[in-house]
């Protein structure tokens, strides 16, 4: 995908590397952005709204506005997490106070959607996928749900962690990290606990 985009940028055709990656806490979402910020070689600009939503009037959507056109500076892995912490959706929504602060700064957040250039790679997250707008969601060219791992693919998942990095943990090793739970998360916390100690 950003091999076609950058190939649309020098046409001069806008195109939005952009994809959504939808489904219950704790499967990787996060950990995914890291990844392929990773085999492209590319800074990750991490972008929490949960974290930005302020209390005074028209102040999100200026820390919003701030945070893209930094992103849009550099060729980079733009991550936007929790999003449907301010993306509602607008239509079941009453226009009406805090209700239309949200949907104002749900514009707001599309508009800076759009200024993005094509060098840019945005991944966006949320558990919430029913919550989003559906203008917001159509501006994503890829829509992937993100399910938990089954035993099997967590253990897929820390041979291709450690392969990429050059490092090889024995067969029991790896069935003591997986054991007992699915959670990526902690499986990949557990991963760079164990790699910390070797090394």
């Amino acid at each position: 995908m950003a091999e076609v985009s950058q190939k649309l940028m020098e046409l001069q055709i806008p195109y939005k590397n952009a994809t959504l990656l939808y489904g219950p806490p704790e499967t990787g979402k996060t950990m995914f952005a890291r990844y392929i910020a990773f085999k492209k070689a590319l800074p990750l600009c991490y972008l929490n709204f949960s974290r930005i939503i302020d209390s005074y009037m028209g102040s999100t959507a200026k820390n919003i506005a701030k945070a893209f056109a930094y992103a849009s500076s550099n060729s980079c892995i733009f991550m936007l997490d929790e999003v449907d912490t301010i993306s509602c959706d607008r239509k079941s929504t009453s226009g009406k106070g805090s209700d239309g602060e949200m949907s104002r700064i749900t514009v707001t957040l599309m508009q800076e959607f759009d200024k993005i250039p094509n060098d840019v790679i945005v991944l966006a997250a949320t558990n919430r996928y029913d919550l989003l707008d559906s203008a917001f969601v159509s501006r994503f060219s890829t829509k992937q749900e993100m399910k938990p791992f089954t035993t099997e693919e967590n253990q897929k998942m820390i041979q291709m962690f450690l392969s990429d990095i050059g490092y090889e943990f024995d067969e029991t090793e790896i069935n003591r990290i997986v054991k007992g739970t699915h959670d990526q998360r902690e499986i990949m916390s557990k991963t760079i606990q164990l790699l910390a100690e070797k090394i």
